[in-house]
């Protein structure tokens, strides 16, 4: 399984939902014969947008890529689950902030 398909179904989104979302929130137009191909390992996004899938994933572009090793299973709650496709759904301007104010809470605001 590549590992687009494998964050897709992890984050629990079908594909139409991945280029909705992903379109949306990165001005793409991506197109469901295009996701179908980068999960059947068929071809790679563009250069200028593997760093917005990753972002997308919140992996590296080396994990997306399969340079990397897995990444940690984190195992999360039903209402967690909730939130994450929530913000994931969220236009900007309210995800920038939901990060001003969970970033006193996070490793890097310590």
């Amino acid at each position: 399984m590549s590992r687009f398909k494998e964050l897709r179904k992890k984050i629990g989104l079908t594909q139409e939902e991945l280029i909705e979302q992903f379109n949306l929130n990165y001005g793409k137009k991506y197109t469901p014969a295009a996701i179908s191909q980068f999960e059947n390992n068929k071809r790679i996004p563009e250069t200028h947008s593997l760093a917005d899938f990753a972002n997308f994933f919140g992996v590296s572009i080396e994990y997306l890529l399969g340079r990397e090793g897995p990444i940690s299973s984190i195992k999360l709650r039903p209402e967690e689950q909730e939130l994450i496709k929530a913000y994931r759904r969220a236009p900007d301007n309210i995800t920038v902030a939901i990060n001003k104010l969970l970033e006193p809470y996070s490793k890097d605001g310590e």
